[in-house]
């Protein structure tokens, strides 16, 4: 039996939010040979339970860069923001013009007006619907375990100062992430999907060396060179690429299929 960690966006969905039947169908197989697929995601779970394709069939879900951990219906981890932690991003998320969402294991929150200004915060707002809160009503009562901040289009000529005043600021109490100066994800330090994989790891009595993870973005760095094998995705980012130790084609070109083929999974 082996355990497969899979991320979730760009690795078991596309980008347009939805798994090929390729995947599917590898998915099916990989439990029926006993194999036990595990979702190992920057998704926090109210997100992830958004999609209908990932409802069923992992026993393991590890949410929230390592932040909340789940393993047959038991839940092992839950690891919120501290109130201080979140005003110190909330502030200077604010004074760097960029709106952000708290994503928290039950509920989002953000100031929607801000957020729609952008595609993906459409997206998200959309998505979410009454599980998307307003940030600024319920700023005694936030339960989160991670933030994303958006970048501006009409700051792309700032972009990179804006990045680098906020990791500066909040780097000592959190991993900020680039995703493509797209936006910033921003998790608390000592958390990674990585540390998740040790800790299920270990509660299930197996050397991560032993098992397998795949993954195409820079939150995937860790868990990639963490197991014995590492799988980067075709439209991995560089930083993934380098982590792996096998690069698979695109999604939506069989890659979970032949990745698995490949390891002789299937």
């Amino acid at each position: 039996m082996a355990a497969i960690f899979f991320d979730i966006d760009g690795t078991l969905l596309n980008w347009k939010k939805e798994m090929p039947e390729s995947t599917a169908r590898t998915l099916q197989v990989l439990c029926r040979y006993g194999h036990e697929p595990i979702i190992c995601t920057g998704r926090t779970k109210v997100f992830a339970e958004m999609e209908p394709s990932l409802r069923d069939g992992f026993d393991g879900r590890l949410y929230g860069c390592g932040t909340n951990l789940f393993y047959r219906g038991e839940e092992l981890l839950q690891r919120e923001i501290s109130h201080d932690d979140l005003k110190l991003c909330i502030d200077t998320l604010t004074e760097a013009d960029m709106p952000f969402i708290l994503e928290g294991r039950d509920y989002f929150y953000a100031r929607s007006s801000e957020l729609a200004e952008e595609a993906y915060g459409r997206y998200i707002i959309d998505s979410l619907g009454s599980r998307m809160l307003d940030a600024d009503a319920h700023i005694r009562d936030l339960h989160v375990n991670k933030l994303i901040a958006v970048l501006l289009k009409r700051h792309k000529d700032t972009a990179m100062q804006d990045i680098d005043y906020v990791t500066q600021r909040l780097s000592s109490r959190f991993q900020v992430m680039n995703h493509n100066n797209r936006a910033l994800e921003i998790v608390p330090r000592g958390f990674t999907k990585a540390t998740a994989i040790e800790m299920l790891c270990s509660r299930i009595g197996l050397d991560p060396k032993d098992a397998y993870a795949v993954g195409d973005g820079n939150n995937d760095v860790e868990m990639l060179r963490l197991v014995g094998h590492g799988i980067a995705m075709g439209e991995a980012s560089p930083a993934a690429k380098e982590a792996a130790s096998y690069v698979t084609s695109g999604v939506n070109e069989h890659g979970i299929y032949l990745a698995m083929r490949h390891f002789e999974l299937i």
